[in-house]
Order: structure tokens, then C-alpha cells, then sequence
């Protein structure tokens, strides 16, 4: 016997659709943050996670980068202290992203790949996608860090 399935629908803080199975019977239900990180997270692997959702979940894991930053202006001092130190300049970046500040903070992530590319384990690199991937690929911020990605992976 196939188990039962309901496709749930959530209009925020992303549009996104999760089918997840088994579930009992009844109407289709609001999936809050809670729901989605349980889900995305299931041990048993029993969900299906469409496109949406992995923009959401790099959405989530960036917001939760953000908690453990410093205050911005704090990391600003630490990188015009010192350009060369790239935890302060990856810590920078994603403080910038949190504050809304798209392309600062794809910036401060291609100036550490300029100087450094296997930093951290290309740890930059992996940031500015994980960026992509939460803003939406067709993001200008996020097509714009792409094309300088490229420029300095590829040169």
C-alpha cells in the first residue's frame, strides 16, 4: 500500500511546495519555518523538495550565518585594519548581506577569492553560491557576482 501524501502549499516566507508522506488525512495545511526545517532535515528522506525550496533553505542557513557575525561597522574596522584578513572580510560580507547590501557583500566575497582562492577550503567561493542561491539566480546582484566570478576563476 503506497503510504498517503499531501502537497502543502506556503505562501511565506517563501512560496514553496513540500509533498510529504506519510501524513494523515486532512485538509492541506500552512507550513511554517518550523515545518520546512524539520522536512528539509527528515531522517527518513521521505520528502520532496522542488527548486523553491532549496531557495529557501540557503535563505535560512544565510539568515542564520548572520546571527553569529559581529556588528557592521565593527567588521568594517577589522577589514580596513587589516585587508588581509579574510574571516573578518567573510564575517563582513555576510553581515552586509544580512543588512540588505546584495552586492557589497558579493564584492568583499570576490576580493577574498582574488587574494586567496583555496582560503578556508574556497569557503568564499562556496559563500558567494550559497548568496546566489538564496537571492534567485536571476537576481542582478546575483547575475552581476556571477560574471565576476567567473571572470576571476576562469582568467
Amino acid at each position: 500500500m503506497q503510504p498517503l501524501r499531501r502537497k502543502l502549499k506556503c505562501r511565506a516566507p517563501f512560496d514553496a511546495h513540500l509533498t510529504f508522506g506519510p501524513v494523515s488525512r486532512g485538509p492541506a495545511a500552512r507550513v511554517t519555518r518550523d515545518d520546512w526545517w524539520r522536512a528539509m532535515n527528515s531522517p527518513e528522506g521521505r520528502v520532496t523538495v522542488h527548486v523553491h525550496v532549496d531557495r529557501a533553505r540557503a535563505a535560512l542557513d544565510v539568515a542564520e550565518q548572520a546571527k553569529s557575525v559581529g556588528p557592521l561597522a565593527e567588521l568594517e574596522a577589522k577589514v580596513l585594519a587589516n585587508p588581509l584578513d579574510h574571516q573578518a572580510r567573510f564575517d563582513f560580507a555576510i553581515a552586509l548581506n544580512a543588512k540588505g547590501k546584495r552586492e557589497e557583500a558579493a564584492q568583499q566575497l570576490l576580493e577574498i577569492v582574488k587574494r586567496d582562492r583555496k582560503w578556508s577550503d574556497d569557503g568564499a567561493r562556496k559563500q558567494l553560491v550559497q548568496f546566489f542561491e538564496a537571492w534567485g539566480f536571476t537576481d542582478p546582484a546575483a547575475v552581476e557576482g556571477r560574471k565576476k566570478l567567473s571572470s576571476i576563476l576562469f582568467a
